[in-house]
């Protein structure tokens, strides 16, 4: 197990990108404020030895007003730089969690998705929430590790200064404590490993079952998904118990040890100046006692934080394995896309997967041309091999072999090169429970005409009219019921405002549920406002064939033939 302090250390500052000076200042900003306001014991120490010492009333009082003025300043000093300290770490805090999160969503997006057939959606993202929680609340609370290295060595320095013996106890003390510390949280980190899969598997759960509510409620299986998740939430409850345990024996040797370290120290201090001098220097005592208490105190803190910092890098660790699986799967960022293409060329393209069910399924040895600006329909029984190919061609599968040729020029990363210059249109519309103008835009700025010009080539004009708040009607709150067809049509127009920067559009039956007339109506708007979009679509009405020039056939995920005419 890597160090967890230095390895959030390392994370939160790769992520402060664009604010790494800033954490440099802060952090120096901390460390001052917590030099100023260790020498607080010190002070008022010498202050008590000044008075039991005696002398002249007036001297005496003004060397205890001075000692009083510096305890006024001590912590308005540590204000101003711990102060101003907080509001930039809480700052740059914010950024880390923002840039992280930013990097697991460009990773989860790039991976193919095979990999996202494997891995449920629900626990990658609580892996994700969990990850970047855990590196938030990390990066906005580094002041406390730095107040406790900076309290812990100083009081070392200073108790060296004033009794050595106590110096040297204390700092033998304490790293025995921390030896065992770590001891124990070597064990508790594998612990928290398996505990934080054990909560995914939950979370996976809920998320299937409050995503699917439709089926629940429909199929009557409430009472079976309530029973399944509280199995899912009391499996881990063993091991957790014993973490809990295990965690609370860490703290009582924790403390235990500091109590008995200071408890030593102050008897052994009264004991020798009562055999040596007959008299105990107040003054001293409540040094070495504030000095011990701030190390036992700093100590136990330390501990509390090291232990925090051990789960905190559990659950970021619990999230690697999307970073790793991103490093060698995902599509190479690398892959330009060609510019200025006149003519696509697919060569022996194979690619094999597993479905949902452990059936085997495999494109073998297609070769594809693509002019650009073609019309090609895709045609073939279901499970032919069609929409996979559109998924290879978008990038959302990975081919285990193809040779890709632009204009004649090899493309080196193969399909990675045409992922950034196609959109895929899928059968199956997701409609989010948003507004309507949400649907379409997904939240980006977008003016009205060309939201409108999407509306009107996928037919949904005519629904549009028809909702109370047009394109704010909130289909979550309204209880608007969108049939199939409306669905998809809404979806096209979404996929529309997504294709107007690429080069090829991939349409997987986005209109299986639209009546035929729309249907129709829908394709020929599409080809009449692209007309230097390439098209290539998977077709399963016969009817729609004659408006493309290209129709290849597909058989068992064999491609058979090209014809270049559409059939009549």
């Amino acid at each position: 197990m890597s160090n967890p302090i230095f390895s959030l250390l390392a994370e939160s500052f790769k992520y402060a990108k664009g604010h790494r000076k800033m954490m440099i200042f802060y952090l120096a900003l901390s460390a001052i404020a917590n030099i100023v306001i260790l020498f607080e014991p010190y002070v008022f120490g010498q202050m008590l030895v000044t008075l039991q010492n005696g002398g002249d009333p007036q001297v005496l009082m003004k060397k205890a007003t001075s000692y009083i003025a510096i305890l006024v300043a001590l912590p308005i000093i540590f204000w101003i730089f711990h102060g101003t300290s907080r509001y930039f770490e809480r700052k740059v805090a914010f950024f880390v969690m923002g840039f992280y999160q930013q990097s697991a969503l460009q990773a989860l997006f790039s991976l193919p998705m095979e990999w996202h057939r494997k891995h449920h959606s629900g626990k990658n993202i609580d892996k994700i929430r969990r990850a970047g929680m855990a590196l938030l609340n990390f990066a906005s609370d580094i002041f406390v590790l730095v107040e406790i290295f900076v309290t812990l060595f100083g009081a070392f320095i200073l108790l060296f200064f004033v009794k050595f013996y106590a110096g040297l106890i204390a700092f033998l003390v304490t790293f025995l404590a921390f030896t065992v510390v770590i001891l124990f949280d070597r064990i508790l980190f594998k612990q928290y490993k398996n505990l934080n899969s054990a909560y995914g598997k939950t979370a996976s759960a809920v998320h299937d079952y409050v995503s699917n509510v439709f089926t629940v409620l429909t199929m009557r299986f409430e009472r079976s998904a309530i029973k399944e998740y509280l199995r899912r939430y009391f499996a881990p409850f063993p091991l957790y118990r014993k973490n809990v345990i295990l965690n609370e024996f860490k703290w009582a040797s924790v403390t235990v040890t500091v109590m008995v370290m200071t408890i030593f120290v102050i008897a052994y201090e009264i004991r020798s100046e009562l055999l040596t001098d007959g008299v105990v220097s107040l003054g001293i005592l409540y040094t070495l006692f504030a000095y011990m208490d701030r190390v036992g105190s700093r100590f136990y803190e330390f501990a509390w934080k090291y232990s925090q910092t051990v789960e905190q890098n559990a659950s970021l660790k619990s999230a690697e394995n999307i970073f790793n699986d991103y490093g060698k799967f995902g599509f190479k960022s690398s892959a330009k896309p060609p510019k200025n293409w006149k003519k696509i060329e697919i060569r022996n393209l194979h690619f094999t997967y597993l479905d949902e069910k452990r059936t085997k399924h495999q494109i073998e040895n297609i070769s594809l041309d693509i002019p650009r600006g073609a019309r090609i329909a895709f045609v073939g029984e279901s499970g032919c091999g069609k929409s996979t190919v559109l998924g290879l061609l978008r990038g959302i599968y990975k081919a285990s072999k193809a040779s890709v040729f632009a204009d004649g020029k090899k493309l080196h990363h193969g399909l990675a090169h045409l992922a950034p210059i196609t959109t895929l249109m899928p059968q199956e519309p997701e409609v989010f429970n948003n507004t309507i103008r949400y649907n379409v835009t997904m939240g980006v700025q977008i003016p009205a005409d060309r939201i409108k010009k999407a509306l009107d080539s996928a037919r949904f004009s005519s629904v549009l009219k028809k909702l109370p708040d047009s394109l704010d009607t909130d289909i979550a709150e309204k209880g608007i019921n969108l049939s199939g067809g409306e669905k998809q049509r809404l979806a096209l127009a979404r996929g529309l405002i997504a294709a107007e920067s690429s080069d090829i559009l991939l349409m997987d039956e986005p209109t299986s549920s639209v009546d035929m007339k729309n249907e129709r109506a829908i394709f020929e708007n599409i080809f009449k406002e692209t007309p230097d979009k390439t098209i290539i679509a998977s077709v399963h009405r016969l009817s729609l064939l004659p408006l493309f020039d290209t129709v290849c056939h597909f058989e068992e995920g064999k491609l058979i033939k090209c014809d270049t005419k559409a059939a009549n």
